[in-house]
């Protein structure tokens, strides 16, 4: 089989890229306090976003851009602090985790993507056979092997996955055809093919460009206060 897929870092790092490029020339207006508008001065209708702090808690993020809440940061006591917070985040784990208590569920964080699927794949087989071991060539009573049902399971899946069929059903069919042979399939199964939703990445990209505003204005703002104290001297 020729298509080895695509490495789901790979995928994720190609859209944060995108989305990163999409606010780089964003600027900042402060609506109110914990609430800020960011365009594009030269294309104001383009991924415009406005951010807002909800209480000392969470950060909502929506515009031009597929909304996204972000909960649970306790004890900040500025609304740039849950900025940062958010910023600063993993999308696979910690802005992943923020993302799905304030939304309410995986449904709107994760995509499933077939490239990635197919890659997701092609590894799982690989580092199955590894752990099966000697097993691997274990043979039932028709004398076919499991580690030959395993790799015609993997790689129907994969054909089907080419072909167009919707992961969720090709995920069902293959925990149909592995479950005898693998008793932990649910447990991987799931995160096959999985990634950060781009609604997700764009949110994150946008509270980065707001951090790095907010940071350059208070340096800015420090380095006025140090000028005019040294001509008042």
């Amino acid at each position: 089989m020729t298509n080895k897929g695509l490495k789901g870092n790979v995928w994720t790092q190609r859209h944060v890229t995108q989305a990163r490029a999409a606010f780089k020339h964003h600027s900042m207006t402060e609506v109110g306090p914990g609430h800020w508008h960011l365009k594009n001065k030269k294309n104001p209708c383009h991924f415009w976003c406005d951010i807002v702090v909800m209480g000392n808690c969470g950060l909502a993020v929506w515009g031009d851009i597929a909304g996204c809440f972000f909960s649970y940061y306790s004890g900040a006591k500025k609304p740039e602090e849950l900025i940062h917070w958010i910023a600063n985040a993993d999308l696979n784990y910690y802005g992943r985790q923020k993302a799905h208590i304030g939304m309410n569920g995986p449904e709107l964080i994760d995509e499933y993507v077939d490239d990635v699927a197919i890659y997701d794949l092609h590894m799982h087989l690989k580092w199955t056979q590894d752990d099966f071991g000697n097993e691997w060539n274990d043979s039932d009573t028709y004398g076919t092997t499991v580690g030959s049902k395993y790799t015609l399971a993997i790689e129907s899946a994969i054909e089907s996955i080419e072909h167009g069929e919707d992961i969720t059903l090709v995920k069902n069919k293959l925990y149909d055809a592995l479950k005898e042979v693998d008793s932990d399939t649910w447990e991987w199964l799931g995160s096959i093919g999985r990634v950060p939703s781009t609604r997700l990445i764009y949110c994150v990209s946008a509270v980065r460009r707001l951090g790095q505003l907010l940071k350059a204005k208070k340096k800015q703002k420090a380095k006025t206060k140090n000028t005019n104290t040294i001509q008042n001297f």
